[in-house]
């Protein structure tokens, strides 16, 4: 019986927030890396 009432509770997402939440996850991942690089580079030249 709870099983019936549970099934539809989570609303559909469009794929256009798909497409838009895979793009910010891959800046984000690229703004890491590169802040990563400089980090490490900027470590190696205080030595």
């Amino acid at each position: 019986m709870l099983e019936k009432k549970w099934n539809n509770i989570a609303p559909e997402v469009p794929q256009d927030f798909h497409n838009k939440f895979e793009d910010t996850l891959k800046q984000i991942e690229q703004a890491d890396s590169v802040d990563k690089k400089y980090k490490r580079k900027k470590s190696v030249d205080d030595y």
